[in-house]
């Protein structure tokens, strides 16, 4: 079963670096809108930059939005799901189990004298058994 899912796991990571890469070949090659001409407005401190402007090797553009994008899949979004839901239902489970061990301790405590006059009443009433001749 394990290799299974080590199966699942490669072929799902493999198919969205396939995805990623024809998502990033088809925007090089200018396919989709005829143009890179992007739908948003950067602006940083106040300041608007233009876009289109920008001329560099768009494969170089390219290789760093996927670098980002596999940087952010592969080690943020982990750290994420494991911090936010892990973490807490690990917690939530000692924090049970620590109650439950506490109720456990506290009831061998409560209990004990009974349970001692129960074995030795038990002594007491079980039968004696005949010593063997040699």
């Amino acid at each position: 079963m394990r290799t299974f899912f080590k199966f699942i796991f490669l072929f799902c990571a493999s198919m969205a670096a396939l995805a990623l890469t024809g998502l990033v070949l088809a925007a090089l090659l200018h396919h989709g809108h005829g143009a890179w001409h992007p739908d948003f407005s950067l602006s940083v401190n106040g300041d608007d930059i233009d876009v289109d402007s920008i001329n560099g090797p768009g494969w170089l553009i390219g290789m760093i939005v996927t670098g980002v994008v596999g940087l952010v899949l592969g080690v943020v979004l982990p750290l994420v799901l494991l911090l936010g839901i892990g973490l807490p239902l690990l917690i939530v489970g000692i924090v049970i189990g620590a109650l439950v061990l506490a109720a456990c301790g506290v009831g061998a405590v409560l209990g004990s004298p009974f349970v001692l006059l129960a074995l030795f009443v038990l002594w007491l009433v079980r039968p004696r058994r005949a010593r063997r001749a040699r």
